[in-house]
């Protein structure tokens, strides 16, 4: 018996031993290798946005504090959350419908190519061109599969995405690209365009056939990708590690978008050098080498950063010279207990912070144009009362901010600067005001006096408590009343406070209209609600929202740029709204078609 227990005994370990392999060698055989999308995105592209799954970012989204108040207000059941987390399982036990388990372990890239500009005459006056932006992009998706049949599943939705962005009204054609067919799609007047491309795994969608035409050349190895930028190396390093969500712009990029808005910018900064480059343009091209971003999940809040990659050798300079503030905050503490979008400028001798980057970047450009941007921050003090001769560095405190005000038309802004010395702030307060007006108009509005110039209605200041605070009339008036009723708020902001040592500025935004939406967008689409705005105004419902704390952003410099992160209750992902009020119009859409045909 001992004999046959010590058999039954061995016999029983070598099957669980091949058991155990089995299952190994299966799982290694079913395992998704993720790819760095980098490597789908051609050298020459603009810009790159990678997603590396889905069912990551939604079974994220059910564990955050946001989707676990509001999400059974608005009647979505829990039994989303255990689909979202079970999609992983169910794709690899082959459970799941084919699209259902491509969407799950599918990889995304948008790819940015290029900005192309162009002017058109509008309808209205035919005399006067309109500046058109025409981006071309690509949307890559390595979908890992090693089924057959993925062609064909992947097909069948490209043709019918054409079909609801063009209808039935569409012209199609296909050419061929090295041996891989690329499907075409026009609407009739041919001014917009749908191109589709397979090569194995991997499904290419864009407007533009030579973007289409790029990505295919990289995927068969006839043109280098983006993955050996070393710009993007170092992104990747201090903010893509563990990001669900990751983004790069190219500083040429950047430079052409700030030389787009040039037109917003005052006169002087539309200066140009030799080589037709504008001022804006040139503190980009000079300065940085790229922009990164990334989104990851932490603590129930979604964490965002932004990485501005600058210049070494311009790094060092700024981190000579500005240095975060030292001493104790008082105005950005007040303003995180009033519902306003803000941001607080924390650097020591703030007045100085623009006068030492002119400095660094006037060393670096020709004689025109360093001269054109001193000419444009002394024009830009002259505006508010400060001058050359008479310098208000030592009469500002440590805390600038900069508050916004919802208008009903358009947003306002306020300027608020902390005072050492009233009596000595006159002057430039003075100037400031009595432009093109020979008397000043003053009004005292709940124990605070406003001073405006009743020619010109911008102008206008008040002290309040130990804060020079300027805009319009009405504008002090609304600001006024919403620091009077400022509140403790009910979350906790010392946290911030705190980690704010270092930093160079601090934002605060209130995105509570945006949460709203996206709840609402997805009860709609689930139809746990009709998707009516009124909704919101729920007595349980709209507590909820109005205590959502805002985004608050820190930026910090570091060695390698400047360092933006933020935290917010839903970040980038609060956007997928749009996609379900798509989704939900068109399941709207199929209804009412049903029901005319059965009525009929």
């Amino acid at each position: 018996m001992n004999f046959l227990s010590k058999h039954k005994i061995l016999l029983t370990s070598l099957l669980l031993v091949l058991l155990l392999a089995l299952f190994t060698y299966y799982k290694y055989l079913n395992q998704i290798e993720r790819k760095d999308m980098a490597e789908y995105v051609p050298d020459s592209a603009a810009a790159f946005l990678e997603i590396n799954s889905l069912s990551t970012v939604f079974s994220e989204i059910v564990k955050t504090d946001t989707w676990k108040k509001l999400a059974p207000n608005f009647g979505i059941s829990k039994q989303i959350e255990y689909l979202t987390s079970a999609a992983d399982i169910l794709t690899f036990t082959g459970l799941a419908p084919a699209e259902a388990s491509l969407l799950a372990v599918a990889q995304y890239a948008l790819v940015l190519d290029n900005l192309e500009l162009a002017t058109e005459k509008t309808l209205e006056k035919e005399e006067e061109n309109e500046l058109e932006i025409t981006p071309r992009f690509a949307l890559v998706i390595e979908t890992h599969s090693r089924s057959s049949k993925v062609e064909e599943y992947l097909a069948n939705r490209v043709d019918l995405l054409a079909k609801r962005i063009y209808s039935n009204k569409l012209v199609t054609q296909e050419e061929v690209f090295n041996d891989i067919k690329i499907k075409i799609f026009q609407s009739q007047d041919q001014n917009r365009s749908l191109i589709s491309a397979q090569k194995g795994s991997v499904l290419i969608i864009g407007n533009s056939l030579k973007m289409v035409q790029n990505c295919l050349s990289v995927l068969l190895g006839k043109q280098p990708s983006f993955k050996n930028n070393p710009n993007l190396k170092l992104a990747r390093e201090k903010i893509g590690s563990n990001s669900i969500a990751f983004g790069f712009i190219k500083k040429e990029t950047l430079s052409k978008t700030l030389q787009i808005g040039t037109a917003f910018l005052p006169n002087l900064a539309a200066i140009s050098n030799s080589e037709n480059q504008t001022i804006p343009s040139i503190i980009s091209s000079q300065l940085i080498e790229g922009l990164a971003y990334s989104a990851s999940f932490k603590g129930g809040k979604v964490v965002e950063q932004y990485f501005t990659l600058i210049k070494p050798e311009v790094m060092e300079k700024i981190n000579l010279v500005i240095k975060p503030n030292t001493k104790a905050l008082n105005l950005t503490p007040k303003l995180l207990n009033t519902s306003l979008d803000f941001t607080v400028l924390l650097v020591d001798k703030p007045t100085a912070f623009l006068d030492e980057i002119v400095n660094i970047v006037s060393s670096r450009t020709d004689a025109v144009i360093s001269f054109a941007l001193r000419q444009l921050v002394i024009e830009l003090g002259k505006k508010y009362g400060i001058l050359p001769s008479d310098p208000i560095g030592n009469l500002i405190g440590n805390e600038v901010a900069l508050v916004k005000l919802k208008g009903e038309e358009k947003d306002e802004f306020i300027i608020m600067l902390p005072v050492t010395n009233k009596l000595k702030m006159l002057p430039s307060v003075g100037r400031y005001l009595r432009k093109g007006a020979e008397t000043l108009k003053s009004e005292d509005y709940k124990g605070v006096e406003i001073v405006s110039n009743p020619d010109v209605e911008s102008r206008a200041i008040a002290f309040l408590d130990d804060y020079l605070i300027l805009g319009t009339q009405k504008e002090l008036i609304k600001f006024i009343d919403l620091w009077q009723q400022a509140k403790q708020n009910s979350y906790n902001r010392l946290d911030i406070i705190k980690n704010s040592s270092n930093a160079i500025f601090l934002s605060s935004k209130i995105e509570k209209s945006l949460v709203g939406d996206f709840f609402l967008g997805l009860s709609r689409l689930l139809r746990t609600t009709d998707g009516a705005k009124d909704i919101l105004n729920n007595d349980t419902i709209k507590p909820l929202i109005e205590n959502l704390p805002p985004t608050i952003g820190l930026g910090k410099l570091t060695s390698e740029g400047l360092m933006i992160e933020k935290e917010s209750t839903l970040g980038i992902f609060v956007y997928l709204s749009m996609l379900f009020d798509n989704q939900a119009n068109e399941l709207q859409e199929k209804q009412t078609s049903k029901t005319e045909k059965t009525e009929e």
